[in-house]
């Protein structure tokens, strides 16, 4: 997986062997053995490199939250609600 995300006037390139490389391939690999993924951006600038591989990691955008404000306990509970509704299989 090979993301190229703008960054103010120059690039940064995500390839497998950077830390956002990384995280990415990681995300690529957990959903791709089933595994939920919710993300949230905890006050960070909404469009930034961040904001963005939080979103591409989330495992759709429902499952990522852009928090601003200090009360993050909202998209925990959330979360904590999506959670209970999934039911676990073997």
């Amino acid at each position: 997986m090979q993301t190229v995300l703008s960054r103010g006037s120059g690039t940064h390139n995500s390839g497998h062997d950077s830390a956002i490389g990384r995280f990415l391939k990681v995300c690529e690999t957990a959903k791709k053995n089933g595994i939920s993924i919710y993300t949230i951006g905890f006050q960070i600038k909404k469009g930034s490199v961040a904001d963005k591989n939080l979103k591409v990691c989330a495992s759709n955008p429902n499952q990522y939250y852009h928090v601003e404000s200090l009360d993050i306990s909202q998209a925990f509970e959330d979360i904590a609600a999506r959670i209970t509704e999934l039911r676990l299989t073997r």
